[in-house]
């Protein structure tokens, strides 16, 4: 199963949200093998690294992917942090447009998609979009919800 968490750039975590996004994790993905395709470049990317990387301490067999918009070499680092690293040719395009088709590059390629929304624009909202059109499982979170 290729799973993608996403949401706001500008997100502020609170105390339970990584608990939360786990059992979410737990309860839709049970035993099946896992690939998480991860991003690096803001702070839900870091928070989302944070969850899939708890869920492998778990897990094994789960693999942290990260999903470049960058081929050219220098552009990408060595990372001990992934297990993998995939670069498509989105550099072509401009910034801008690089990211959406990043955005939709991974929802065409993933089987769930954890998403937290707080505006109708934006990396999260595009991915999100673009797995609903390709029928693609999506669990909407609320990461400000109090318990």
């Amino acid at each position: 199963m290729i799973v993608a968490i996403c949401g706001p750039a500008d997100y502020i975590r609170t105390t339970n949200d990584i608990k939360r996004v786990l059992a979410v994790l737990e309860d839709t993905i049970k035993d099946e093998r896992v690939d998480f395709y991860l991003g690096e470049y803001h702070n839900f990317d870091l928070f989302a690294y944070e969850c899939a990387k708890e869920y492998k301490a778990r897990h094994r067999g789960t693999r942290l992917v990260l999903i470049s918009r960058f081929v050219e070499q220098g552009k990408i680092h060595k990372n001990d942090r992934y297990d993998l690293i995939l670069a498509h040719d989105f550099e072509k395009a401009t910034v801008g447009e690089s990211i959406m088709c990043r955005c939709k590059w991974i929802a065409e390629h993933i089987d769930l998609l954890i998403c937290h929304i707080l505006y109708e624009c934006g990396e999260a909202f595009t991915t999100f979009a673009y797995a609903r059109q390709n029928n693609k499982a999506v669990h909407l979170i609320d990461l400000y919800q109090v318990f």
